[in-house]
């Protein structure tokens, strides 16, 4: 089967990652422009350790499991310990095994302005600078985002990346021209911006940000 082509692919790829360096660039992470060429690899540090490293840095917490039944069992166990009645995830496949076998949580799949948590997945991962790619692909609402009191990532290895450009490179192969009408970067708790350049800081952001990242597909 033959691949699709997508006309100015490279210039839409470039707009993009010039439009999200500049509404972050200052304000709490700066984005190293990309190299000429072929990639370079930017620390001796493993990817997973260097995300570890720069999340924890601007506050954001990682955590790595051997497979999804882990991550899940975590999380059912966070929920109960904290109490919460509302914790939102949009993600259909996690939402279902959040909500199967025991011990019992509630969780929804609607948005409210009163949750307490979101359980959502991510576009990529980014190394480089701990910054995590999520998309207006994988939510009902962009608001889960930056008025969730606690925010919890889960990811795969897979969706680990050194650069940004390679993140925002996979996000167009995946999508084409369906491309998201948004891609927001969050490098930290209450640090939020997007390629429209909204900057959402102080109390409009995640208090808590935590990612739990699988070691097996899932």
């Amino acid at each position: 089967m033959s691949k699709h082509h997508y006309p100015d692919s490279t210039q839409a790829k470039k707009d993009i990652l010039g439009r999200l360096r500049n509404s972050l660039t200052g304000r709490y992470v700066q984005l190293p422009e990309p190299p000429a060429g072929s990639f370079v690899v930017s620390s001796a540090e493993s990817p997973i350790d260097l995300f570890r490293s720069n999340l924890q840095k601007v506050g954001g917490f990682c955590e790595v499991f051997p497979d999804i039944n882990k991550i899940i069992g975590v999380l059912k166990n966070i929920i109960l310990e904290q109490n919460w009645n509302e914790v939102y995830c949009p993600y259909a496949y996690l939402n279902n095994l959040l909500n199967q076998n025991e011990p019992q949580v509630d969780i929804s799949n609607s948005f409210s302005n009163s949750l307490e948590a979101a359980i959502t997945n991510c576009e990529s991962l980014v190394a480089d600078t701990g910054t995590i790619l999520v998309s207006s692909a994988l939510s009902q609402t962009r608001q889960v985002y930056p008025y969730a009191p606690t925010h919890i990532v889960v990811a795969s290895i897979s969706q680990l990346k050194r650069t940004l450009e390679e993140a925002i490179s996979e996000i167009s192969e995946k999508y084409g021209k369906e491309y998201p009408s948004t891609i927001t970067a969050i490098t930290g708790p209450s640090r939020t911006a997007d390629i429209e350049k909204t900057l959402i800081l102080g109390a409009h952001g995640p208090k808590t940000l935590k990612v739990f990242v699988s070691e097996s597909e899932f």
